[in-house]
C-alpha cells in the first residue's frame, strides 16, 4: 500500500493543486470552477477554509494540498495587505500531477 498522499488517486476530485509556503506571511485564494476539498495541511499556520467552491487560508511555511474538479479560474495572494507582484516572498502556487 502506498501511503504516500502524492501518488493517491480521486476519480471525484482527479486534480491537485499545491500551496507552498516561503517564510513569508501571506493568505491566498483559489477559486474553482467545480468542487475543492484541503486534502493535507501541512502548514503552521492551520487547515484553509473551504466554502463552495473557494478556499482561503493563510501560509509562511510547510505545503497545503487541495484536490479540485474543473480548473482553477483565479488565484490571489496577499503579502502584507497588497496583492502580491510575484516576487519571491510569496507561496509558490501549483498545480501537481
Amino acid at each position: 500500500m502506498d501511503d504516500d498522499p502524492h501518488r493517491q488517486t480521486d476519480d471525484r476530485l482527479p486534480n491537485r493543486l499545491a500551496v507552498e509556503g516561503t517564510g513569508t506571511p501571506a493568505s491566498f485564494e483559489i477559486t474553482v470552477d467545480g468542487t475543492v476539498e484541503v486534502e493535507r495541511a501541512e502548514s503552521p499556520a492551520g487547515a484553509p477554509v473551504v466554502s463552495g467552491s473557494a478556499v482561503e487560508g493563510a501560509i509562511s511555511e510547510g505545503t497545503v494540498w487541495l484536490r479540485f474538479s474543473g480548473a482553477v479560474v483565479d488565484a490571489t495572494v496577499r503579502n502584507g495587505g497588497a496583492v502580491a507582484d510575484g516576487s519571491s516572498a510569496d507561496p509558490e502556487i501549483y498545480v501537481v500531477e
